[in-house]
């Protein structure tokens, strides 16, 4: 009985609620909010590079396949084809069109050489185009522009 009437005013002198603690329930949103915040906008600032980048980088890839598919190539450096990344590049801007020069380092198994490619941005569109391929080996250059076929016309295609 003793024990009883221990637990039983133990009972009634604890509290009903426990005390609330300092600082609330809510102080974990503020790292995840400010994590949020960052990923938005570096998840937006990469998103829209790449929307830019991507153009550009299908329109080199275009120019690798021509230089590496040119039969003038083949012939002056040998087969296969390698094409490299970019070496050097310069950019030059005239009103609404930007134009960037690049070279890539050109190997095969006869020799090697290099090809200056020359993408056109219009700067109203954003739209990438190949201006031209020139492929030098041993001081002798070819322009190899009109071997690849740059542009597709969507009413030429069930002809």
């Amino acid at each position: 009985m003793n024990n009883e009437m221990t637990d039983q005013a133990n009972e009634f002198n604890q509290p009903a609620v426990p005390p609330r603690k300092k600082g609330g329930k809510w102080i974990w949103i503020l790292p995840i909010g400010c994590l949020g915040i960052l990923l938005c906008c570096g998840g937006g600032i990469f998103g829209l590079g790449m929307y830019f980048a991507l153009p550009f980088m299908e329109e080199l890839g275009v120019a690798k396949d021509t230089i590496a598919n040119s039969e003038h190539v083949q012939e002056m450096v040998g087969v296969p084809v390698t094409v490299g990344e970019p070496t050097s590049q310069r950019q030059e801007q005239d009103g609404e069109k930007v134009q960037m020069f690049m070279v890539l380092p050109i190997e095969g198994d006869k020799g090697s050489g290099e090809a200056e490619v020359e993408l056109i941005m219009n700067a109203e569109t954003w739209e990438w185009s190949m201006e031209s391929i020139k492929v030098t080996v041993d001081g002798e250059t070819v322009d190899i522009t009109d071997e690849g076929d740059f542009t597709l016309d969507i009413d030429d295609l069930g002809e």
